[in-house]
């Protein structure tokens, strides 16, 4: 499943953009934890945490520029209104 996944994105760049924006990789970082958590004496289970910790930090960066980006346009509407009085 992940590695269609990865196959999926490396294809199509416009895909990545909203895997990153969606829950979907959030829906991956939390397999990478369980994997981490259900196998830690793996040599991979550190990657795996890493890879999970990494999505979760994308996932906070890009609800956060979407926040920033709303109260942006919103500002810039009201001063426009603003000045148009």
């Amino acid at each position: 499943m992940i590695a269609i996944l990865i196959s999926s994105i490396r294809r199509s760049p416009a895909l990545s953009k909203e895997f990153l924006k969606g829950d979907d990789a959030k829906a991956v970082a939390f397999l990478f934890w369980a994997a981490n958590q259900l196998w830690p004496r793996f040599t991979q289970a550190p990657l795996f945490n890493d890879i999970a910790i990494a999505l979760f930090v994308l996932d906070v960066f890009f609800v956060k520029s979407v926040a920033a980006r709303r109260s942006l346009d919103l500002l810039r509407s009201k001063a426009r209104a603003a000045h148009r009085l």
